[in-house]
This record gives structure tokens, sequence and C-alpha cells, in this order.
């Protein structure tokens, strides 16, 4: 699976940002049996893989999944006692100036793809809590607080994460749009 560099990068610049070594939902909070069962049952993300997560020593998820004639990737990680915190979708393939910000609806048709109708619905009426720009970047994030869940948009990435993280996502928002928060 090829991923444009800035976007891995991106993500995990995101994961920090919401607090990615903190524990995530399947449908943001399962354990890692939880997450898989959920995936398992899941068709678009049936047949995942998985690898050692370095910076947590959990285990990362992942999926490729293609709607519309798009491919994007589904990532989370969960492990021994490890609860997912996040979920991350990303676009494959996007140039490095791809913005999810400008394409709402691409960040909706990959939500809907992954949990279905209910949380796209609270995607597409969450609202905007703060806009940053990324340190020494010419990237931004959006986060977004739903009734459901907070979602982060930054680059080609979306993260979908509980809704009670939204006022620490921007507090760390803040912190990354001064100083480098990533690899």
């Amino acid at each position: 699976m090829k991923i444009v560099p800035n976007v891995a990068v991106v993500a995990t610049m995101v994961a920090a940002m919401v607090g990615g070594a903190v524990p995530v939902r399947a449908l943001p909070g399962q354990s890692a049996p939880q997450l898989m069962a959920w995936m398992n049952g899941n068709a678009p993300l049936r047949g995942y893989s998985t690898r050692l997560d370095e910076m947590s020593g959990a285990t990362a998820y992942f999926k490729s999944v293609r709607i519309a004639g798009a491919t994007f990737a589904f990532g989370a990680i969960a492990g021994d006692g490890v609860k997912s915190y996040d979920e991350t979708l990303g676009v494959l393939g996007a140039s490095q100036t791809y913005d999810l910000r400008k394409h709402r609806g691409v960040a909706v048709a990959m939500v809907q793809a992954v949990y279905g109708k209910a949380i796209a619905a609270d995607l597409t009426l969450a609202s905007t809590v703060g806009d940053f720009g990324i340190f020494q970047t010419n990237l931004r994030v959006t986060i977004l607080r739903g009734k459901r869940y907070g979602y982060s948009l930054a680059g080609s990435s979306l993260t979908v994460f509980p809704v009670a993280g939204v006022a620490s996502a921007v507090r760390q928002a803040k912190v990354c749009a001064t100083q480098s928060c990533g690899d």
C-alpha cells in the first residue's frame, strides 16, 4: 500500500493531537478483541492486516477500502490492555496539497462506508471548534465536535475519536501550531 509520504506524517501528527497514546473505540474505546470483532463484522474492513506499532507497542490494524473509484485507508491501534482511542481514515494516492477540509463530502463518504449513515450524519452536522496551522508546514487541522464523536481533518486524513476528547484535541492543536508535535 503506497501512501503519499506527507500523509503518514500528518496522520502521526493528528494522532498526537487527539491523544493517540490514550485508550480508541471501534467506533472509537474498544479493546483489541472488540475492535477485531467489529472489523470482522464490518464488510469493508474484513481482511484487515496488522503490524506492531513501535511507538505504543500495541497492534496497529489497517485496511484499504475502495468506494466510488477512490481508495482510502482505515487505521486503528489497540493491544493488550490498550483500548483504541481514535481511528484514522486517509485518502490514498492523494497529492501533497489535498485537503479534506475542502472536500468534506469525501470525508463523509469514507465515514459512511466504514461506520454507516448515523456516524456520517454526525460528521455532516458537526460544528467546527478550532482550525489551526501545523507548525512549519502549509497544512492545517480542523477540529470538529459532533454529538457522538469528535473529528479532526488534516491533509488527506480524518481522525474519529470520542467526543470527550475534543477539548484536549483543541489544546494539543494549539500547541502543535507553535511547535513540532510529530515525527
